[in-house]
């Protein structure tokens, strides 16, 4: 970096003097040897100068103006170390920086690292003093949700025991900042001897080395394959550079002539150009015009060949632009371009997916590695897929489905949940490697066996001291099932001499019997048996219908549910008796009350529209009851015989023409609903609460291998001795059947996938007990949980999800339903019949008590009334006109 600067300064100098045709300016170059301020004060006292430019920190400088005074500084570091804040409480306002402030090279980091998805990165700087950096960076990182899981300060001594320690971790997305040329260039090639640099490895190089990638040669560039990195942006194709560039090569060929192929000025050389020229018009400007200098550099407005030169608050006032770079070959390629405003510009991105452009990662590796690995390596020692344990002795294989060939040596497995896994992880943004492990044990030991993979020393999951050691720490619990593990590693590497292809990995295989109608089945052939390879603690997840539960929390982390879960209980049904008030039961409560009141209504319509009528059916010398007996069987008969009684009144036709075809309507509605009712068998469970079931010491199934035996137990509260345990769904119906069990406890998605398949004679009864649901079990702290839960959520939101459990658990077709209630018919559906029936019958009504009583005069029978003073024989008067008319034929109602 001093060479290219360098002949920078001496560039800009000589340009300066040519234009102003001024030769009174001297530039005086001195290495500083890593102490900036004394240098500075050297050449402040002994040569008098009026301007400091180079490498120097704000420190520094505060250092060189309490000694020599306020002398303009122009720092050519690459980053800016401190904000302007920190500048104006030095009291140091002449002090200008060329460098961005190191949390935009932060930023650019974040964003990086967020758009490919990673969750940890380690960052590796060169001076401890640059330690404060990991802050800013932990800060960044926090809007792409990324943490700093380790960071190390490295020199050219410590720089490969560094180099394996970081090895040693699982995390392998490296980003290195505040690091000199030479010392990144010596860590990329110790790196590359230690194979740290192969696939699956990510390396992020910050601007102060991406910007002299133009001036790497072949050698060093070749350790750089495959990495990523942002070199500030500036116009390098107009005719002004160019010149420029022309130039510089001149001299530094002539300078160094051994360095001659790789004669390229880097950003940072163009930076110094542009400073020193500054520098220079504004002393000559202040010797024109007797104004001080630092005021003149402050207000300075120059358009240089990086862009413009002018300062606020003692940084550049543009907007900074990074290019985002692939090393491949010997070159390197232009991803994108980023700003701290606007993130990576469009016209630079991938329009489909709006993330960048294809990158070739190292190794050769074309897509975006996983930034992690789940084993500690050795040397040379190529990383394993992920081993995934799945449940090999599950009641319901409509879930998870083991099963192995004979004539062809092979294990097969498939079902729901591995196909939910598969989808989830081709959801993942990187390429996940992985083999299945069928394992015949319980559900909690397979997810135990997960938790002892953090105790590991190799990806095989031997048991060490570190886990039994950790598992102290968990409780006497964790300790006793470590231990046991011991014990039970011997026992079942014996055991796995007699079993055959029972724990080999399992590939995917597309021509393998198909199941369930899907020929999305796994595999595994039987090699050579290794007894390295018997051990059970190995493995590295956990897929199936396994449960998420409380107590497994403390040994293994959950993803996000991928079925929702509870609880039940499933019994046989028994027939109901017959209720004799089955009927009532077909309307509700407000449609008899409504009907009620509309039948009173028409029926009273009627017998004063045909009154007349009525008084002739009245002729003869009943009595009084056959009377009221004969009044009220008239409007019957009209409403519902009407073929028996003629009319007289036209009104009458008018209000029952909408009353039959309300009665036809409720008619068929109840014939319809009572239908349903009556030819539906009524079912009700033979065992009704838990309570019954413990009150009666019956018998209880469940899945012998799940957690229901622990929770029917220690929650339920259910005697040990009634549990049976089920091995297999279609052992349920004849348990049921020999009566060996009265009751079966079921998670909710295998009582739904048991009565799609018994669909006869069995329901749910009781209340349901919310769990957690089924997810995928990874060890504490893994970097993949995080990732696979918001894989899940998205095969969700895409409906895939729905149609794996259309093709897997509802294969069986079943008509039936044990759930037979038939809600009753409300009058909503009816509303506009009683609203049309109702308002011409109140119409009929009211025109018929207006003609009644205009007719009768009865208010002057009532006006009569209270001048006699004898009520009783004018209501006899009244009641005697109304029932017998004065003369033969005439009708006191018109």
């Amino acid at each position: 970096m001093g060479k290219e600067q360098k002949i920078a300064m001496q560039m800009a100098l000589h340009d300066f003097q040519r234009l102003a045709n001024s030769s009174n300016l001297v530039l005086h170059l001195q290495h500083s040897h890593a102490q900036a301020a004394s240098t500075a004060i050297q050449l402040i006292k002994r040569h008098k100068v009026q301007a400091i430019i180079g490498t120097i920190s704000v420190w520094e400088a505060s250092l060189v103006r309490e000694l020599t005074g306020e002398t303009p500084v122009v720092s050519l570091n690459p980053t800016a170390t401190s904000r302007s804040s920190d500048i104006g409480q030095r009291g140091l306002a002449y002090f200008n920086q060329m460098g961005r402030d190191i949390l935009v090279h932060t930023e650019c980091i974040a964003a990086i690292v967020g758009q490919f998805g990673w969750r940890r990165v380690t960052a590796i700087y060169e001076d401890n003093s640059a330690s404060g950096i990991i802050t800013q960076l932990s800060d960044s990182l926090k809007v792409a949700y990324a943490v700093v899981a380790h960071h190390t300060a490295i020199s050219k001594v410590t720089m490969e025991d560094e180099l394996k320690k970081l090895r040693q971790e699982h995390n392998r997305v490296f980003v290195v900042l505040q690091t000199s040329l030479s010392t990144g260039i010596l860590l990329f090639q110790t790196a590359r001897k230690l194979n740290m640099t192969d696939k699956g490895y990510v390396w992020i190089v910050s601007d102060e080395i991406a910007s002299f990638l133009d001036s790497l040669n072949s050698s060093d560039i070749s350790s750089l394959q495959g990495f990523i990195g942002f070199k500030s942006f500036f116009v390098d194709n107009n005719r002004a550079f160019r010149e420029f560039k022309l130039k510089f090569r001149k001299m530094y060929e002539s300078a160094y002539p051994e360095e001659a192929e790789y004669a390229e000025p880097s950003f940072f050389a163009v930076r110094a150009y542009d400073a020193t020229f500054l520098v220079a018009k504004q002393i000559n400007n202040s010797r024109e015009r007797s104004v001080k200098l630092k005021e003149l550099i402050l207000s300075g407005d120059y358009e240089g060949l990086s862009g413009k030169i002018e300062f606020k608050n003692g940084e550049l006032s543009e907007t900074p632009k990074f290019s985002i770079v692939n090393i491949v070959g010997k070159r390197y390629r232009e991803l994108a371009l980023w700003t701290p405003e606007g993130g990576f510009l469009n016209n630079y991105m991938n329009y489909e997916d709006e993330r960048l452009c294809s990158v070739f990662w190292p190794g050769g590796l074309v897509t975006v590695p996983r930034g992690w690995t789940s084993a500690v390596l050795e040397d040379n020692q190529e990383e394993k897929p992920l081993r995934i344990g799945v449940p090999a002795t599950g009641a319901f294989n409509m879930f998870v489905r083991v099963y192995y060939n004979p004539d062809h040596n092979q294990t097969y497995v498939s079902g729901f949940s591995i196909e939910v896994f598969e989808a989830v992880v081709g959801r993942l943004p990187y390429h996940l490697p992985y083999v299945l492990i069928p394992y015949y044990g319980t559900y909690d030991e397979m997810v135990h066996e997960v938790f002892n993979k953090l105790g590991s020393v190799n990806s095989m999951g031997s048991v060490s001291l570190i886990a039994i050691s950790s598992s102290i720490s968990l409780g006497f619990d964790v300790c006793f099932f470590a231990l046991s593990a011991v014990l039970r590693n011997l026992l079942f590497s014996i055991s796995r001499l007699r079993e055959h292809c029972q724990d080999h990995a399992l590939i995917r295989d597309e021509t393998g019997p198909s199941f369930l109608g899907r020929s999305s089945t796994f595999k595994v052939k039987c090699p050579k048996f290794d007894w390295a390879d018997s051990k059970p603690n190995r493995l590295d997840a956990a897929v199936g219908d396994t449960e998420i539960m409380s107590n497994r929390f403390q040994y293994v982390e959950f993803t996000q549910p991928y079925v929702d879960s509870g609880l039940v209980m499933v019994v046989p049904v028994k027939p109901s008796t017959t209720d004799i008030w089955i009927f009532v039961k077909i309307f509700s409560a407000r449609m008899w009350i409504l009907m009620a009141l509309m039948t009173l209504l028409t029926g009273l319509a009627i017998v004063l529209i045909e009154w007349r009528k009525v008084m002739e059916e009245l002729k003869g010398d009943d009595s009084l009851a056959k009377k009221v007996g004969k009044i009220w069987w008239f409007p019957i008969a009209v409403l519902f015989f009407q073929q028996r009684e003629k009319l007289d009144k036209n009104l009458s036709y008018l209000v029952l023409g909408p009353w039959y075809l309300f009665l036809s309507t409720v008619v068929a509605a109840l014939t319809a609903n009572l239908s349903a009712i009556m030819t539906v068998k009524q079912l009700q469970p033979s065992v009704v609460s838990i309570e019954e079931l413990k009150g009666t010491n019956a018998g209880v199934g469940c899945n012998g291998n799940s957690f229901i035996v622990k929770y029917l137990i220690d929650v339920l509260d259910i005697n040990p001795k009634n549990i049976r345990r089920i091995n297999s769904i279609d052992e349920y119906p004849e348990a049921f059947t020999t009566k060996k069990i009265a009751a079966g406890f079921f998670v909710v998605p295998h009582a739904e996938v048991f009565l799609a398949k018994y669909c006869h004679g069995y329901m749910t009864a009781g209340k349901s007990y919310k769990l957690g649901g089924f997810g995928f079990a990874f060890p504490k702290g893994s970097y993949l949980a995080t990732d696979i839960s918001e894989a899940i959520l998205k095969v969700t939101e895409e409906g895939e999800m729905a149609q794996l459990k259309k093709d897997f658990l509802s294969m069986f077709n079943c008509t039936s339903s044990s759930s037979t209630d038939v809600p009753p018919i409300d009058p909503e559906p009816f509303s506009a019949l009683f609203l049309l029936a109702g308002c011409l019958a109140s119409l009929a009504l009211l025109i018929r008590l207006y003609q009644f009583i205009s007719k009768l005069k009865i208010w002057t029978y009532l006006q009569g009334m209270l001048i006699r003073r004898r009520p009783w024989r004018d209501l006899w008067l009244f009641h005697s006109t109304l029932w017998h008319p004065r003369s033969q034929g005439e009708d006191p109602i018109p």
